[in-house]
């Protein structure tokens, strides 16, 4: 059996080496290195883990310590285990690309790029993304890290247990695929365990919560496809709980079916209205349950066919949205977002690394709304690398800087070291002559629309047209604004 390998970067790190069936009775190992003065927490682990791994599971472990300076990358091999561990979020892209590993732990707090962006980066690279990743750190960021794609948190100091069941979960967690996740959240014990029944036969993930608090928690922790909801809950109405959800995450995508004792047309309509997606009657059958789940899948998937990378509202829904907002009559910001030289960087690194770059844009654009936007913020994808979003005049400005910040930040990241660091990549232009390409960056090219416009959505299309050509022309990232009509505007970007 091939021993497997495991990554390890941060100022206070442990690496472990783990079997694939971490809860079965194989032996694990774990590489020990510490950049801390005081190595109390790792001198805690190598005296007290390995008896507590023993006394759990009748297992060895073998731990070696190892301490380096920062900046460093040490290696060495134990028991015949080859184990990286290194200092910075970019050593850590380098070498977990290079070789194949079963787990890679984090810290979040590194000296270069932090251990959230890291793992929303390995979670998307195309070598990368099928490793289960765990973060720790000192301050409670398990929602965080979630959302990032970790598959698990765990605060430090670190507790052994803690640790120890971490590790078996995520491997458990691993051997079960890529499987939907469900969440059906239910005051009734023997309806949940229906539900867990039939929807578990059937391959997917399926997680319980009697409250809406409970329901709200699994939520913010992570990613759900989707969630069966009772009207009737201990602590409210669940359609008024999801309604008020929906408001503070207008970019979910969680597919919601509703459960209720009531048939009454007005209670369905109340509850459609709401945004849900379908309504169930209980008594719940079976075969009806599984038919519907089944149902929302393949009709969330032709909703979602103009842009399944993204997996964001596409061009159809983009059209939609901004004619709503004209007919409306309010104010809004209309921006078009473009990557420059994604053509040389696909041509050089390949399709699938490309297709990672689109995700993560779209992450991108998910994860500055999610923090600084509002309610109505809409964000789309067109195809490609072309990207919409809709912010109020008050705060799109600033939202076109936290996502040019965001993404200037992380996508170099995709690039090789030499190449990341020249500023450059080599590859042939439309005429197939061969020239240097800059590292990508971001064009954002973006039309006010002034209250009451008698403006189409066609002619805003054309206007933002005008204005992107105008920003790929600047060197580097950058944000133009036009009032409607008028010579779009440079934004200093600092």
């Amino acid at each position: 059996m091939t021993t497997p390998r495991l990554l390890s970067r941060t100022l206070l790190a442990a690496t472990l080496a783990v079997t694939a069936a971490v809860s079965f009775a194989k032996d694990i190992t774990i590489l020990n290195v510490s950049y801390d003065p005081t190595r109390e927490l790792y001198q805690d682990i190598n005296a007290a883990f390995p008896k507590y791994w023993k006394a759990r599971t009748g297992d060895n472990v073998t731990i070696n310590a190892s301490h380096g300076g920062s900046g460093k990358q040490a290696r060495s091999v134990i028991d015949g285990l080859d184990a990286d561990v290194v200092t910075t979020g970019s050593e850590a892209l380098v070498v977990a690309r290079q070789r194949s590993y079963d787990l890679i732990l984090t810290d979040v707090r590194m000296p270069d790029v932090d251990g959230l962006m890291l793992s929303q980066t390995l979670r998307h690279d195309p070598a990368t993304k099928r490793v289960p990743i765990l973060v720790f750190s000192v301050v409670e960021q398990a929602d965080a890290a979630l959302r990032a794609g970790a598959w698990a948190f765990l605060p430090k100091p670190i507790d052994l247990s803690a640790l120890a069941e971490k590790i078996k979960t995520v491997f458990e967690q691993r051997s079960q695929g890529e499987t939907p996740t469900v969440l059906v959240c239910d005051d009734d014990e023997a309806l949940c365990q229906l539900v867990v029944h039939v929807l578990s036969n059937l391959g997917h993930r399926v997680f319980e919560a009697h409250t809406w608090a409970e329901a709200a928690r699994i939520l913010g922790e992570r990613s759900v496809d989707i969630m069966l909801l009772d009207v009737g809950l201990p602590d409210g109405d669940g359609v008024e709980h999801f309604r008020a959800w929906r408001d503070r995450h207008p970019s979910n995508d969680t597919i919601t079916l509703v459960l209720s004792g009531r048939g009454d047309t007005v209670d369905k309509v109340r509850a459609l209205k709401s945004g849900v997606d379908d309504y169930l009657v209980k008594p719940l059958d079976a075969l009806e349950l599984a038919a519907r789940v089944d149902s929302a899948f393949r009709r969330r998937e032709r909703e979602m066919a103009a842009s399944p990378t993204t997996r964001l509202p596409g061009g159809l829904a983009i059209e939609r949205e901004v004619s709503l907002r004209l007919q409306q009559g309010d104010p809004f910001l209309l921006c078009y977002l473009d990557l420059d030289n994604l053509k040389a960087f696909n041509d050089v690194y390949g399709y699938a690394k490309t297709d990672a770059v689109i995700r993560q844009t779209g992450d991108i654009l998910r994860e500055v709304v999610g923090r600084f936007g509002g309610a109505r913020d809409f964000i789309g994808h067109i195809a490609g690398d072309d990207f919409v979003c809709i912010f109020s005049p008050e705060n799109g400005e600033m939202l076109c800087r936290q996502i040019i910040k965001s993404f200037d930040k992380i996508v170099p990241l995709y690039y090789d070291p030499l190449d990341r660091k020249r500023g450059y990549i080599e590859a042939d232009d439309r005429y197939g002559q061969r020239r240097q390409f800059p590292v990508m960056t971001l064009s954002v090219a973006a039309v006010a629309i002034a209250s009451g416009a008698r403006v189409s959505y066609a002619s805003l299309s054309l206007q933002a047209a005008e204005i992107k050509k105008a920003a790929k022309a600047v060197v580097g990232s950058a944000f133009l604004v036009s009032d409607n009509g008028a010579p779009p505007e440079q934004r200093q970007l600092v």
